[in-house]
């Protein structure tokens, strides 16, 4: 048996399944370079388990809260009980008092971050896969840790590595549009969304709307099928995203880890915030001319995004521009750069 990996993290309603899916894409990585990886979460998460499930990987449950001391006591018991070389912790609740207990008893520790928010981090490697990922977030705060930070380190999953990405054409106007927000978007932005195309001055739409597997609104969409102005697809828990993707002329989505797929695959996008924790990929990605960044969510109206959408939808020269600057910035082996360093760090 390969080294073994145990992952931390959890998947719900509030905080989306952005955390399992990273985690999900480093954990393939490893297994593909020929560790072993096991899943620790909360229990409650079904649909989005059969995920790590699919792959093989082990799934056990705690009960503890989240990000606690009892919590980061079950997390070491479990990795020395199953002979883990690394644990891997991905959430905003795991803190420097769980870090430490955690890192004082294990070989090594990794942890996927995002905004630099402890006062010190004891992991040995630190990932920062966001746009906006840099040396300066992390002084002081990190002295023994390595930091892998930036979209070269993006955790995609397996299926966007090695992809043969054909050039994509640019239509001069979008047409086939899909709606993306997240595997939870408990404020259902994805309605706000279909109801300013229902506005759209664009002709012949043809609409996707992605529900996650935690999104609690299947029922209102269902509803609404038969009742908008264009062909309107509803699809559930997709994890073959690529094709879902590269089928699409243009996308409107949060600003979670969807936006580093959408750059790979070279896809025009609109970005909304719809949770804090998104505000500054939003920024970011908009900032360097990856896509237009619509910001907060809730500034709009139907009418008023509807502009904004179709500002996209009918401007070619934006979309061919967004797709020329996004293009280079993932090459999709961002979690086989992280697992090789991790296998390299247990060698030395």
């Amino acid at each position: 048996m390969g080294r073994t990996a145990l992952f931390r993290a959890n998947a719900n309603v509030q905080i989306g399944t952005g955390h399992l899916l990273r985690s999900l894409a480093l954990a393939q990585a490893w297994n593909d370079a020929g560790g072993e990886a096991v899943l620790l979460t909360e229990p409650g998460a079904a649909d989005t388990e059969h995920w790590w499930l699919d792959n093989h990987f082990p799934i056990e449950h705690l009960t503890a809260q989240t990000g606690g001391i009892e919590d980061a006591r079950a997390t070491l018991q479990a990795a020395q009980r199953i002979g883990a070389d690394w644990v891997v912790v991905d959430g905003f609740d795991f803190g420097e008092a769980y870090q430490q207990v955690v890192s004082g008893g294990m070989p090594h520790m990794l942890v996927i971050d995002d905004y630099a928010a402890q006062a010190q981090y004891g992991a040995d490697i630190i990932v920062n896969h966001n746009v906006f990922g840099n040396t300066g977030m992390y002084k002081g705060r990190a002295d023994r840790s390595e930091l892998l930070l930036g979209l070269q380190y993006a955790l995609l999953r397996r299926q966007f590595r090695n992809l043969q990405i054909p050039e994509r054409t640019i239509p001069m106007i979008a047409h086939r549009v899909l709606v993306t927000m997240g595997g939870s978007d408990p404020l259902n932005v994805s309605m706000l969304v279909v109801e300013a195309l229902k506005r759209s001055q664009v002709p012949d739409l043809q609409v996707t709307v992605l529900l996650g597997p935690a999104n609690p609104h299947h029922e209102a969409f269902e509803r609404i099928t038969n009742e908008v102005p264009f062909t309107l697809v509803l699809r559930e828990s997709v994890l073959d995203m690529v094709n879902l993707i590269t089928d699409a002329d243009a996308v409107v989505s949060a600003g979670g880890g969807t936006c580093a797929e959408l750059a790979l695959l070279r896809t025009p996008m609109l970005l909304l915030t719809i949770a804090e924790n998104h505000a500054l990929t939003v920024e970011e990605y908009g900032r360097q001319c990856f896509a237009v960044a619509g910001g907060w969510f809730d500034r709009f109206t139907p009418a008023t995004l509807a502009q904004k959408i179709d500002s996209l939808l009918s401007d070619y020269r934006l979309r061919q521009s967004l797709v020329d600057h996004a293009a280079s910035q993932v090459d999709g082996q961002g979690a086989m750069r992280v697992a090789n360093r991790m296998w390299q760090m247990s060698s030395e």
